[in-house]
């Protein structure tokens, strides 16, 4: 019995793979050529005339159609077809399916990282000659979005110069700001003392500290956001010290520095 269901099982997914990839077309559905009669047909529904897209669930995966005539819209494109056109489909498969069940012509792809910054393992891959990206973790598929074949992308060429744009993640990193308190200066032979203050985002993440100084010797604090110095015979030189902090977006700057000058000891 077992058996027999894996048998089904896999023969159901390749069905699915081969339903869902058929050129640049999607259940009769083609970019640039069907409009939203043709989709509201197939959904077996009535979509409004200023409805910028329809979404559909088709039970083994979730579609989304783009109508040009909406604004805003990229490159002007909706100006150069007629209102209610197919601009483009997206498929969010909702059972599990890896990029070899799609059998995409490998000498027709073009490879990219799938977000930015790069995320490893997200990748796409796009198939110009037939209107097709495909965006992936670690091989699992995420989403398929068709877009017009090369013949019809001179209606509006703009909107389909870059495929990659239809599944690109832009990531908004916000890098914390790091700062080192320090007095102006010390007495020699008194101890100095830094202080790191970093803003972060909520909820902060989980910070580390590592502290090198220029003279003097850390006597306490090192791993901490806060260190003392021995300044010890170091006087008329200036103390820098320098905090390195871990567990932020390695796109952020990760050091501060601040000074403290070492003065001479009053004589009583």
């Amino acid at each position: 019995m077992r058996l027999l269901t894996k048998m089904i099982f896999g023969a159901w997914l390749i069905a699915a793979s081969a339903h869902v990839l058929m050129g640049a077309s999607y259940r009769g559905i083609t970019p640039l050529k069907s409009t939203r009669e043709d989709v509201g047909r197939l959904i077996g529904t009535t979509i409004k005339p200023d409805a910028r897209g329809a979404v559909h669930d088709f039970g083994t995966e979730t579609a989304y159609f783009t109508f040009s005539g909406a604004s805003p819209f990229p490159d002007g494109c909706p100006l150069q077809v007629s209102p209610g056109t197919v601009l483009q489909i997206d498929i969010d498969p909702k059972t599990e399916m890896t990029v070899g069940d799609l059998h995409l012509q490998q000498d027709r792809l073009m490879i990219f990282d799938a977000t930015v910054p790069p995320e490893p393992g997200n990748k796409g891959y796009v198939d110009e000659t037939e209107g097709i990206v495909v965006n992936s973790l670690n091989g699992k598929v995420l989403r398929i979005v068709y877009f017009a074949a090369p013949k019809d992308q001179a209606i509006c060429p703009a909107y389909y110069s870059d495929p990659r744009r239809f599944i690109l993640r832009i990531s908004c990193i916000l890098c914390p700001t790091i700062a080192v308190d320090a007095p102006d200066q010390v007495e020699a032979g008194s101890q100095a003392v830094f202080t790191t203050h970093i803003a972060t985002g909520s909820p902060p993440p989980k910070l580390t500290f590592r502290w090198t100084v220029s003279d003097g010797r850390i006597i306490d604090g090192q791993d901490t956001a806060s260190i003392v110095v021995d300044t010890k015979n170091l006087e008329g030189k200036t103390i820098r010290a320098t905090v390195e902090v871990g567990g932020i977006d390695s796109a952020c700057a990760s050091k501060a520095s601040a000074d403290a000058k070492v003065v001479k000891h009053p004589e009583n």
